[in-house]
């Protein structure tokens, strides 16, 4: 076999022969802090092409079902099963021929381990956030299962002669799947969704500031990666995975990132069929497009969505509250305002409790996990603890935020300027009696945001 390097020179020499443009301008780099990634070899201005890959050299469905020989077995297999067993084939079985060649270089430089939290030991697991540990704990049954459905099926079928081998293991499947769900790229219209994985594109670590473009043409399907600043040579190029939760980075990519500005907390919640007037409760949540099971992301971005005070508020209206509601136009959601001030007073106390109940959730504090974090001998940075303690922070500070916006609105901080009543005496309201000011001043400038409210409450 040959080594990395050797496969990597190699894989640049046929994707340039077969089409691919700029295989030789970046390099496979093992960088300290993001690991393996791509680095540019020479200065690049802002707009230029760094990668250009045809759909001919991509990993997809279609590429699967078309192989002469894992073609016949692609058919008979779960749509989500087709790329993590094609990618196996090509290790254990592709030829050095054609495209097997490419695919069987581009395999050897894939890792060979994932960091994800699927991976983690069951003491890692205890320090993940609930919801995480949670997930991750059912996505290995998953696994488990989905394994187990196709070794019966490779069993039972001649066409899959290839995976009756012992190397077919739980490990490999794993391995093979994460493969697919951390390095395919899913570009997604409303008439179509196209997973693929493309060769050296699939290396590029993630970054919110100032990534590459990474686009698919419609009509091809090639893929295309573009430079929205200007880059040094040696520089790392990244693209942006999406505005994702440290959670979501984590179980999917095996990464977490400090102080990332999109963290959120899913807050569920659910109303019992055996709840008063729950028929006309449910027929008002349909006019608003919601059911009566919904999730809802308690964010940095938006603490405190609008759709979950409404979702509250339709929960605990009383018979006199949902007939007048009912005559309400609903078409504008965010035109809604609170229903009286009994019922806001019971939603916003109920929600209070709920974010109390999810921060009692962490087995450390948000002060003990910032101490954790400036101690790197005891939680060494990248290791497996401190990404879960990354993640923990992240979503305690998220809940925190949501907390202030609730102390806001429950009168426990100024509703104009967010000084809590621990540091200066607050003044209610005189006309509804529920926003609180730290001053004459705070409550002339809130005024025009607070009049609408403040009518519905009085």
């Amino acid at each position: 076999m040959a080594t990395d390097d050797e496969a990597e020179a190699r894989l640049a020499v046929i994707l340039d022969e077969s089409g691919a443009r700029g295989a030789n301008a970046v390099a496979i780099n093992d960088f300290p802090v993001t690991g393996r990634g791509l680095k540019i070899l020479a200065d690049t201005p802002a707009g230029s092409e760094i990668l250009y890959i045809p759909k001919k050299l991509q990993w997809t469905e279609g590429a699967a079902k078309s192989h002469k020989i894992f073609g016949h077995m692609a058919k008979l297999l779960p749509s989500r099963e087709i790329l993590p067993l094609f990618i196996l084939f090509i290790q254990h079985h592709g030829t050095q021929s054609g495209m097997d060649r490419l695919r069987s270089l581009h395999v050897q430089l894939l890792p060979q381990t994932y960091s994800a939290s699927y991976f983690f030991t069951e003491e890692d697991l205890a320090d993940l956030p609930s919801e995480l540990k949670s997930f991750t704990e059912s996505f290995r049954a998953q696994i488990r299962d989905d394994y187990s459905e196709l070794r019966t099926l490779i069993k039972s079928n001649e066409a899959f002669e290839v995976f009756k081998s012992e190397w077919f293991t739980l490990k490999k499947y794993a391995w093979a799947r994460f493969t697919v769900d951390s390095r395919c790229m899913d570009f997604r219209s409303d008439t179509s969704h196209i997973r693929t994985m493309v060769p050296l594109v699939d290396m590029l670590n993630h970054s919110f500031e100032h990534p590459c473009l990474h686009q698919l043409d419609p009509v091809s399907q090639d893929v295309r990666i573009v430079s929205t600043r200007d880059y040094k040579a040696g520089e790392q190029i990244f693209i942006n995975y999406g505005p994702f939760s440290n959670s979501k980075f984590l179980r999917t990519y095996g990464f977490v990132i400090q102080r990332n500005p999109f963290e959120s907390v899913q807050l569920e919640l659910s109303m019992s069929p055996a709840a008063p007037l729950f028929i006309e409760k449910l027929r008002i949540l349909k006019d608003l497009g919601m059911s009566v099971n919904c999730a809802f992301p308690l964010s940095l971005q938006d603490p405190l969505p609008i759709s979950l005070l409404e979702y509250l508020r339709i929960c605990r209206l009383t018979a006199q509250e949902a007939a007048r509601v009912s005559k309400d136009d609903l078409s504008d959601p965010r035109a809604w305002l609170p229903v009286s001030k009994r019922n806001e007073r019971e939603v916003l106390g109920a929600l209070d409790g709920a974010v109390d109940g999810l921060l009692g959730n962490y087995t450390i504090n948000l002060s003990g996990i910032e101490t954790l974090l400036e101690q790197p001998d005891t939680v060494p940075p990248g290791s497996n603890r401190w990404a879960s303690l990354v993640a923990c922070e992240g979503e305690q500070e998220a809940l925190l935020s949501t907390k202030k916006a609730l102390d806001r609105l429950l009168g426990r901080r100024c509703t104009n300027c967010g000084k809590p009543s621990s540091e200066t005496r607050l003044l209610k309201c005189g006309k509804c009696g529920e926003a609180a000011y730290c001053s004459p001043t705070c409550q002339r400038a809130d005024w025009s945001s607070h009049k609408v409210r403040c009518a519905r409450l009085t």
